[in-house]
């Protein structure tokens, strides 16, 4: 892709792909990335689009880039480094876990986490200026749960708070 210099626009969704390999679109001139509905489900088994680290690196700035329909297990570490300014749709992806570092190296980016099913997310998943905006909602309780998780572990002496999961905190909220 970096030979296709005037190429602005990748619209592939609805193909069967099980994988972005690290750097796949690296030094493109891509302002756009549609991925969307990869995954293919066969006799109740989904199948998984498998991110690899890196995998969105270094994308042009302002990149909007969208992943929504697809199921992905997880986002591996740095999936995003060197991004900056981008808009990254996550919506809808079956996540569970969030790496370490998985946005480290992206600076000013807007993430997109909506209706997946996040269990495991590590202290450093989010790098201090790496996602933009105020749009963090509180789901299930994760601001008091993580709030008294950094009590317990004496967050002014420990450096390693670990992984903040909401297992405990799943619940159905009938209101």
């Amino acid at each position: 892709l970096t030979s296709l210099g005037n190429l602005r626009e990748l619209y592939a969704c609805c193909n069967h792909f099980d994988r972005v390999q690290s750097l796949s679109f690296k030094g493109s001139s891509l302002r756009t990335i549609d991925i969307s509905y990869q995954y293919k489900q066969l006799d109740d088994e989904i199948n998984y689009l498998v991110l690899e680290e890196q995998a969105f690196g270094f994308l042009h700035p302002d990149v909007n880039l969208c992943l929504t329909g697809n199921s992905i297990h997880e986002i591996p570490t740095e999936a995003f480094v060197g991004c900056v300014e981008a808009l990254i749709d996550l919506r809808n992806l079956n996540i569970r876990v969030l790496n370490e570092r998985a946005f480290a190296g992206a600076f000013n980016v807007q993430v997109d986490l909506r209706n997946n099913y996040i269990v495991q997310v590590d202290a450093s998943t989010f790098p201090m200026l790496s996602v933009s905006g105020t749009m963090c909602r509180d789901a299930f309780g994760w601001n008091e749960m993580c709030s008294n998780r950094e009590k317990e572990s004496d967050a002014d002496k420990c450096y390693h708070l670990g992984s903040c999961s909401d297992e405990n905190l799943v619940r159905r909220d009938d209101t």
